[in-house]
């Protein structure tokens, strides 16, 4: 997706409000057609930066620059960007139809324009039927689906969404993702997304970007993001990980050697981190772990260990696992699915596990 074509470029931005900095310094580009994603906990800055790529805030320093044109000084109203929120900010004294062409009918749109493009909006939005019902009659994702048309019908450049699936229940939020990720890639407007939800994140984004504390900790693909996070920070926020410490032995030709109080010594085809001077940190994600007969001898390629189980917990198509290791008492989790968990069924609360992994699903992190 990122080929050279920057449709947003975000140049050493940062933000304050008097003594409180909410971004410090961020550097971001977005492609054209991009579905991207800003994702953090809160009060991490995601917010702020999506405000400030619609308008609405002004940046302390630094550069915005949408379509080769910085934006800086322009109001929101003169920008080709437009937004989507939580609340869905819909007429409630409108119907349907008029709430979709109220832009247009600011803009005064011909009445030709405006019928082609509601009708239109209706169509791929699933609305067909509604367009005479009052807005305060739909449900949430009727009244979502109704806040998109609108924002859609000027035919923005950039579309902005803050949150806009945090009001709805947890099924209706994941009908709407699929929902939302077909309608971005049918109408190729480029898509700014934040949400405080990795799940959320990873299931609509071509890219996300991780932000702690006003800073932007990794840019990345869902899927590098789960399987090669840069940090433990990231690690622990994407999903569940196991950490483990470790010391750093050698660093030669691509392989790391860590001494683990758990594990002994161990050889890793990975580079050590840039930051890694003596101690470190190892992970390894829950479902790459396999439970074991206790006492078993580790395969060729793979990192073995026993524990004594603390608790176990059935979800369903899976079981979670959740041991204490023999040597340090550090914790471990298991996610085995249940397809294949005899070894599970077999065990209690304070009998003794043997658990293995892969080398090569172990991660070196800062």
């Amino acid at each position: 997706m990122m080929s050279g074509n920057h449709h947003i470029r975000i140049e050493g931005v940062s933000k304050a409000y008097g003594s409180f900095v909410a971004l410090k310094g961020i550097d971001l580009s977005i492609a054209k057609g991009e579905f991207f994603s800003l994702l953090g906990p809160s009060g991490c800055g995601k917010t702020s930066l999506l405000k400030i790529l619609g308008g609405f805030e002004a940046p302390s320093a630094g550069d915005v620059i949408i379509a080769g044109t910085r934006v800086n000084d322009v109001p929101p109203y003169r920008r080709n960007t437009n937004m989507v929120f939580q609340s869905y900010a819909l007429f409630p004294h409108l119907d349907v139809y008029a709430n979709i062409g109220y832009g247009l009918k600011r803009r005064k749109a011909s009445e030709a324009e405006k019928r082609a493009t509601i009708e239109g909006l209706i169509d791929l939005m699933q609305l067909k039927g509604l367009e005479n019902r009052n807005v305060e009659k739909l449900s949430g994702g009727q009244k979502q689906r109704v806040a998109l048309a609108r924002a859609l019908a000027l035919k923005p450049e950039v579309l902005l969404l803050d949150e806009p699936l945090g009001a709805l229940d947890k099924k209706l939020r994941d009908e709407m993702q699929k929902e939302l990720r077909a309608i971005q890639q049918r109408v190729g407007i480029t898509f700014v997304f934040v949400t405080h939800d990795q799940e959320e994140a990873m299931a609509l984004s071509d890219r996300v970007a991780v932000l702690f504390d006003g800073r932007i900790a990794q840019v990345d693909t869902p899927r590098n993001l789960y399987n090669r996070p840069k940090s433990v920070d990231v690690a622990q926020f994407i999903g569940t990980i196991n950490l483990f410490d470790g010391v750093l032995r050698s660093a030669t030709g691509g392989r790391t050697t860590v001494e683990s109080p758990d594990f002994g010594t161990i050889s890793v085809a990975e580079p050590a981190p840039s930051t890694a001077s003596g101690r470190l940190r190892m992970a390894v994600r829950p479902e790459q772990v396999a439970i074991e007969a206790a006492g078993a001898a580790a395969a060729p390629g793979r990192i073995a260990g026993e524990g004594t189980v603390t608790a176990l917990s059935f979800r369903g198509d899976r079981s979670y696992v959740e041991l204490a290791l023999k040597t340090s008492g550090a914790p471990l989790s298991v996610v085995v699915p249940n397809v294949s968990s005899s070894q599970v069924r077999s065990l209690d609360v304070g009998t003794t596990a043997g658990f293995s992994f892969a080398a090569e699903d172990l991660l070196l992190l800062e």
